[in-house]
This record gives structure tokens, C-alpha cells and sequence, in this order.
């Protein structure tokens, strides 16, 4: 078993699921890398296979209003998504693209609904799939009614920080993520930086004193 297998087993979704459908899933899956920026699909085209990020980070992109896009989220290693769309034989709802270099599981469809008539204990899987992903999506729209932009900017910068307490990301793709200006961001993480919670150099952002930036994350600082 090679690392990016590993990975996948043993972080989000799949970690939660029997040994017997973790080896399925891996050994029905083939391995692509894709570069930054590179599309994975787009919204609109026929769902044909369900993805798993192994290694790297997604872009996930809604089509909104007047040929404008909004991204949604930025997902890493362990995320997995396609199941409800290729389940309900339905169009892409959403685009995908590579956040940096990453290392995608991706399993055919036709291989999946096989899987599932000859065992059919394997819905459970996908409803629970199905059930992480739609409570990633109710938080996200939660957080944006809900709460101003510096706690956002907290709980954002909490969920994209690596083991080294680091964000490698760009401040218009986090200000995108956040729905809010390049100004108003700017403004937040200077507020941040300000009380010590964070420290910004080109391109990334240090978590410094995580259990404030947790504080400002609840509303509470």
C-alpha cells in the first residue's frame, strides 16, 4: 500500500468505514495528479466518478449569478466528493480545481453502482458521505449569516493551517473564501496580526497563538 492510500484510510470520511470497504474503494480507484489550478470538472458536466484527495487541497467553485463564480471552500487530504451527483444521476453542482499539486483517488461510477447491487451494505458508506459534506456546506452558510468577518477569517484559517500551524494561500483566495473584499480582509488579518494571533508573509499566514485565535473563531474575543 503506498502512502496516498494510507492517507486516504486513515484521515476524513474513508477512516470512518470498514477495513473490507476501505480496500474496495482503494482498489477500485485509479491515481491522478493534477497541477495547480488545474480544473478536476466542471459544473454542468456529467458526474462519472467520485474523487478523493489524497495529497494537495480543492478549490471548490459555485456558478452563482451574471456568469460569476464563487468559491465555497477549500477541502484537503481525506475529502472526497461526487457522490451525490453521480448517485442521483445528476449534473455537477460545482466546480473543482487544484489548490496546489495534488494527488487525487478517483473511482468510476459504473464501477461504484456495481459495487453497491452486489453489496448493498455499502449505501450506508455513501449516505454517510453524502450526510459529512451537506454539514460542511449548512456551516459554511452558518458562519456567513451568522458571524462577522474576522471570526470567519478565524475559523477559516483554523481549518486550512497544515501540522506546522501554517496557511499557504494566496489573500484573494482567502478573502474569496470569506465572500469578502481584499480591503475588509486585510483589515482582519491586521487586527489579528495586532493581538498576536497570527504572523503574515507572502503567500502564507502563521498561526501564532492558536487558543486566541479559537477565542475570536466562538465570537468570544
Amino acid at each position: 500500500m503506498n502512502n496516498q492510500s494510507e492517507t486516504l484510510m486513515q484521515s476524513g470520511w474513508l477512516s470512518e468505514q470498514p477495513p473490507e470497504f476501505q480496500e474496495w474503494i482503494i482498489g477500485a480507484g485509479r491515481w491522478r495528479s493534477f497541477g495547480r489550478n488545474e480544473q478536476l470538472f466542471a459544473a454542468g458536466d456529467p458526474a462519472d466518478t467520485l474523487i478523493g484527495i489524497a495529497q494537495g487541497a480543492l478549490d471548490i467553485v459555485y456558478p452563482a449569478f451574471n456568469d460569476r463564480s464563487l468559491m465555497i471552500t477549500r477541502e484537503g487530504d481525506g475529502f472526497w466528493i461526487g457522490d451525490l451527483a453521480m448517485l442521483a444521476r445528476k449534473q455537477r453542482l460545482v466546480s473543482a480545481y487544484a489548490a496546489s499539486d495534488t494527488a487525487a483517488c478517483i473511482v468510476p461510477r459504473s464501477v461504484i453502482v456495481t459495487a453497491l447491487q452486489e453489496n448493498p451494505e455499502f449505501w450506508h458508506a455513501f449516505y454517510q458521505l453524502a450526510y459529512e459534506n451537506q454539514q460542511i456546506s449548512l456551516a459554511l452558510l452558518a458562519e456567513a449569516l451568522a458571524l462577522p468577518v474576522t471570526a470567519r477569517l478565524a475559523r477559516r484559517l483554523r481549518h486550512l493551517a497544515g501540522a506546522d500551524m501554517t496557511v499557504r494561500i494566496s489573500q484573494q483566495a482567502l478573502a474569496d473564501l470569506l465572500g469578502a473584499t481584499r480591503t475588509h480582509l486585510q483589515r482582519s488579518l491586521a487586527a489579528l496580526a495586532e493581538r498576536g494571533l497570527v504572523e503574515t508573509g507572502y503567500g502564507q499566514i502563521r498561526i501564532a497563538d492558536l487558543d486566541g485565535l479559537n477565542a475570536v473563531a466562538i465570537g468570544r474575543s
